[in-house]
């Protein structure tokens, strides 16, 4: 979060881009032949992309152009306020069924997810989670920077 912050704070610098930009078109150029039904699919989600006939190919993997203003606008959405978190812990087990409680002090309900069948819970952070990550956020003991 702290490292978020800190880009959010910060003008998109185009250094960066241009160099996913290069590793892109490398990754590109030497990539491994792949299936012909994965190869059909790609090509397909990007027919759907309406990417331009030149861009067919490659579109979903180039980067073609800087765009510093939809960076900001997409770092803009990346705040603690709007962050969703997924545990996944096997030590943590679930209750047999949805209606027991579990004894592990945490609250919500336990549901059961429809198509895989797995037992879930959601449930709001607590106040001094939120806070916490709002000061990572925010940062102001300067421990991160980016590089030059």
């Amino acid at each position: 979060l702290s490292y978020i912050g800190l880009l959010s704070r910060s003008a998109p610098v185009q250094w960066i881009f241009t160099e996913m930009r290069d590793i892109a078109a490398m990754r590109f150029r030497y990539q491994e032949n792949e299936a012909e039904l994965d190869y059909a699919r790609r090509l397909s989600i990007s027919l759907l992309q309406r990417f331009p006939a030149d861009e067919t190919l490659c579109g979903d993997v180039l980067l073609s152009e800087w765009d510093p203003i939809s960076v900001q606008h997409v770092l803009s959405y990346l705040t603690p306020e709007k962050m969703v978190v997924l545990l996944a812990d096997s030590a943590n087990k679930a209750p047999s069924t949805p209606s027991a409680d579990g004894d592990d002090g945490i609250e919500g309900e336990w549901k059961i997810e429809p198509w895989f069948n797995t037992m879930y819970r959601v449930r709001q952070p607590s106040a001094s989670q939120r806070t916490s990550w709002q000061l990572a956020y925010e940062n102001t003991w300067n421990e991160f920077a980016l590089p030059p």
